[in-house]
């Protein structure tokens, strides 16, 4: 799984320091809150990217910039 990894993600504590789309995530918790929504998937076949949770913010960030324009921020 980990050689088809598209980007690796931290967990920020802040939503603040979670902006832009460089790997760095927050999660709320009501929809409407978000940016993008994301959905976890129990097989790797169904999944649109593959990202791997890091523990350190300077692991964070994209290792294949082809899916990249998924995680640009919705329009509201």
């Amino acid at each position: 799984m980990l050689r088809n990894m598209i980007t690796s993600v931290y967990i920020e504590d802040h939503d603040y320091r979670a902006d832009g789309n460089d790997g760095k995530w927050y999660f709320v918790d009501h929809e409407y809150q978000s940016d993008i929504n994301i959905y976890f998937v129990d097989h790797e076949y169904q999944a649109d990217i593959t990202v791997c949770f890091v523990d350190h913010e300077y692991q964070a960030g994209w290792r294949n910039n082809d899916k990249k324009h998924l995680f640009y921020k919705k329009k509201k």
